[in-house]
This record gives C-alpha cells, structure tokens and sequence, in this order.
C-alpha cells in the first residue's frame, strides 16, 4: 500500500474517530439544559460571565462599564437561560447564539479570581466572536473542539508511520473514553485542557520519532501547528507547561533527522535552538500575566501522601492557615504563606518529601485508586482512607474515571489491569529480545513504539509527581499512555504473526505449500 493511500485511510479513520468523540460529547449533554450544567457557583457560572463581559467590550466598547456585583454572575445566567429557552437551542448546538441587547442594558465587568488561569475565558470569547454572537453551550465544547483535529492529526501520523492498526485503535479508545469526553466538558476546572496537551504530544512525538520526517515544508506546518495548539492549552491550564520538555525534546528529535545532511554540528544546534524558539513563540507572545496559583496548590496537594506535617487537600483547612496569619483567602499575601511553610518542610525533611514523590509515581503509574472493578466488587474506586486526602474522592468524581468507556451509547467499566498488561508486556517482551541478543528490525521497531510511550509517560508524571495526584485529571491523564501501548502492542503483535507465516512459508512459498 503506497503512502498517499496509507495518509488517506488515516485521515477517513481520524475523521470517524473525530466524529465518534463528538458525538459522545453530545451524548453526555442529551437530556441537560442550561441551568443544570450551570449550577450555582463561581466555577460554573463565573468563565461564561466573564467571556460575555469580554466579547460585549471587544464588539460594544463602552466609554465605562461598572465592577460587577456579587449577584451579577446569577443575574447573566439566569439571562442567559430564559434566551436559551426561548431560541430552543440544544446543548449540542455549540453553534447558535443568543441576542447581546439583555446583557447590554446594566453592563457590568467581571473579573477572574486571583490564581486562576484566564485562557479558558479568552478562548471562550474569541468563540464568541467567531460565530458573531453569544454561544451559550459553547464552554461545554471548548475541550472537544481542540481535540477532534488532534485525534485526525493522530491517526494520520501513525498509518504514515506504518502503524495502521495503533492509527485505528488509539483514536477510538480516545474518543470512546467517557473519562476523556467528561474532562474535556468539564466547567468545574480547565484541567481538560490539560488532558487536550497531552493528546497533542502524541502525534508530535510519532512524528518525530517513528514517521518519515523528509519533507521539510512540511516539518514547518505541523511546527506551527503544535505550537497554535499548544499555546491555546497552556493559556486555559498552565499546568500545561509542564508537558514543554517532551515537545521541546521531540522538537530536537525531528530536527536531527530531517536535517541529518546538515554536516556542521553547530548549525544542527542552531537549527534545534530556533526550532524549540518558534514552538514556544505562540505561547510567549499570548501569555496572560495572571495565571494559576502555584505554592496553594504544593501546599494543598502535599495532603496526598502526607500524614504527619498538617497538609490537607482542602481548601477549608488552607483558609484556616491563612487566617492564622491575619491574611485574608486569596489575598496578595496567601501565595508568599504557603511557599514559606511548603519550602520549609522540605527543606526540614527531604526524605519525607522524596518518600511523597515517589509513591505518587507509583500511584500515577499504576493508577491505584482505579484497581477495584465494579462488576466483581460493587465499587469502582479505592475510598479516600485518610482526613489529609480531604476532597480527593470529590475530584475523581468530576468526571466518568478512567476505566470507563461509550460503547453503543452505553457506559462500560473495563478492568483496569487490562488497560495497563499490554503496555508492559510490550516492554517486557523487548527487554528479553535485547538481553537474548536476538533483537531483529521488528524489535527495533518495538523499541521505538516504546522511546514514544517513553516520552509521553515521563512528561505525564508531571503534574502528579511534582504537584499532587488528588487533582484526580491529571493523573488518570497518565491512561492516554496505556491507550497508545495497548495499540501499539496490537500492532506490533500482528507485525510477529505475519512475520511468523512468511518463515512458515518459506521463501516465495505459502504456508498451505
């Protein structure tokens, strides 16, 4: 099959894939209406206030528009939520707009809060602006929209790599995900964009490291592209950042082999530095000065696996700290509090740190509170068993957990173990060929399939490790890896078989000969 056939079968499969997500989108919004995806709460309510405020004052500039009340967040929503009702429009219709002219009368300006990132109101309003009017459904869709061209970007850099079957299988186990659907829709955080990065490392790092890499106009466009997307998630998550180095090493990777001829080893630097320069130029000229807190969310997330020095996952129990300083929650002081106390436990006990960071390692990797199986169990998820783990079990319930899919239009639970075997027997089966010595082209071939998972496990080990795993997003985000090592062990599987019957046949024979 030549390679033009193979990128088309790739792009028909990324578009069914792309197709399949959005309509489970639409299916885990069937049967809401507004006010019930928008109960009562900042975090509901606030970002589609906010992108309002923000296309109103990009397509209606006003000469002073007055600080919004306490109760103005429930007044535009309850507004938006009898034009909703009046238009009709359904919560698959991300599309239709209301009439500005309610909002109009009575304008007022809101603000995010403190130490929250603002990208996911920016995107939102320029939303609105590109459709020419006020989308109300369209917050529950941001997520998925980024995503259905990354999924047929995905399955068309894995069938140019010649992994026809890991291009099927992984799109599908994506868009069949009911914890990918429920993160990307999720309004409560914007940990779904997060998710969203991570997705787009995948078909960077294929394309770096398994595809062709030969045409450099081409390198070019999905340079520009990576980067537009990556800025677009880094700016509605900042934990996003965290995912930089794998882009950047993936950036040099590519760099390397697509400019191998390039004799002068100072010029294949240069060529790497000013390729990693442009992937991060979107994101530099774009960042918002505000942006998530850092040293809360350390502070907080400590309350995972800390059981002696006072961390709790819980925001009524960080207040309590900052109260006991005089300062008030979210003030301009609470940051410098929580760094103060977060470094000096550290610095008082690195033991008791490193012990912390390597059992969310391990808890990341082996995706532990998602052992129990409902089917034989009755439960689907380890319970919190200590007072530190505060809200964790509130945070894996956000959304359906990483065990769950769509199939038919019906949720299902698989058995975590069979998410995560072929991915380590696919290492484990390289590692005993190499040690054999008996490591062939299609070893070598599984080997590169493994630096991919490689590259994608330790850029997701990120935020887990490194902030907490009581997030509950981010770390089953750490499934998209699974998902990538389940089809490429099928890949490399049917690769063994065929080689199999080609030996069996013998040299221009068949195997019935």
């Amino acid at each position: 099959m030549s390679q033009a056939v193979l990128r088309a079968v790739g792009l028909a499969t990324g578009l069914l894939s792309a197709l399949l997500l959005a309509g489970n989108t639409a299916l885990a919004l069937k049967g809401s209406d507004f006010a019930e995806l928008t109960p009562p709460g900042r975090r509901y309510r606030l970002p589609i206030a906010a992108a309002v405020g923000r296309y109103l004052d990009a397509e209606f500039p006003a000469a002073r528009v007055k600080a919004a009340p306490p109760d103005a967040m429930d007044e535009y929503q309850e507004r938006m939520a009898a034009a909703v009702a009046e238009a009709g429009i359904r919560p698959w219709q991300f599309w239709r707009t209301i009439p500005a002219a309610p909002f109009l009368e009575d304008r007022v300006s809101f603000v995010v809060r403190p130490f929250e990132d603002p990208g996911r109101v920016v995107l939102l309003a320029a939303g609105f602006r590109a459709l020419r009017g006020i989308a109300p459904y369209l917050h529950f869709w941001l997520g998925a929209l980024l995503c259905l061209p990354l999924l047929v970007w995905t399955a068309v850099e894995l069938f140019d790599a010649g992994r026809p079957i890991s291009g099927v299988v992984f799109p599908a186990l994506v868009a069949s995900s009911a914890y990918v659907v429920g993160a990307l829709r999720l309004t409560y955080s914007s940990a779904g964009f997060y998710l969203a990065g991570l997705l787009l490392l995948v078909p960077w790092t294929v394309y770096a490291i398994l595809g062709r890499c030969r045409s450099r106009p081409l390198f070019a466009v999905r340079l520009a592209l990576a980067a537009g997307f990556f800025a677009a998630c880094a700016l509605a998550r900042s934990g996003t950042l965290f995912l930089l180095g794998g882009f950047l090493v993936a950036t040099v990777i590519a760099v390397l082999r697509l400019f191998q001829d390039v004799g002068s080893r100072a010029r294949r630097l240069a060529l790497c530095l000013a390729a990693g320069a442009l992937f991060v130029a979107p994101y530099a000229l774009l960042r918002e000065p505000q942006h998530h807190d850092i040293w809360l969310s350390l502070w907080l997330g400590l309350g995972d696996f800390d059981r002696v020095k006072g961390h709790y996952w819980s925001d009524s129990e960080a207040k309590k700290v900052v109260r006991s300083y005089g300062e008030e929650w979210n003030g301009p002081r609470s940051e410098e509090i929580f760094r103060r106390l977060t470094t000096a436990h550290v610095r008082e006990d690195p033991l008791w740190y490193g012990a912390i960071l390597g059992r969310r390692a391990c808890a990341t990797v082996s995706q532990r509170k998602l052992w129990p199986w409902g089917p034989r169990g009755g439960r689907s998820m380890e319970p919190r068993d200590r007072p530190n783990e505060g809200a964790i079990d509130d945070y894996y319930n956000l959304t359906p957990t990483a065990d769950w899919f769509v199939v038919a239009a019906r949720r299902m639970e698989a058995p975590v173990t069979l998410l995560l075997l072929p991915t380590w027997l696919l290492a484990l089966t390289w590692a005993a060929l190499r040690m054999a010595g008996t490591c062939g082209e299609a070893c070598r071939g599984a080997g590169r399939c493994l630096a991919v998972l490689g590259v994608l496990g330790i850029c997701a080990l990120g935020v887990p490790v490194l902030v907490t795993t009581a997030g509950a997003i981010e770390t089953e985000a750490f499934v998209l890896v699974y998902f990538l090592g389940l089809a490429f062990a099928l890949d490399e599987a049917a690769a063994a078989i065929k080689g199999r019957r080609r030996a069996t046949a013998g040299p221009g024979g068949s195997v019935a000969a």
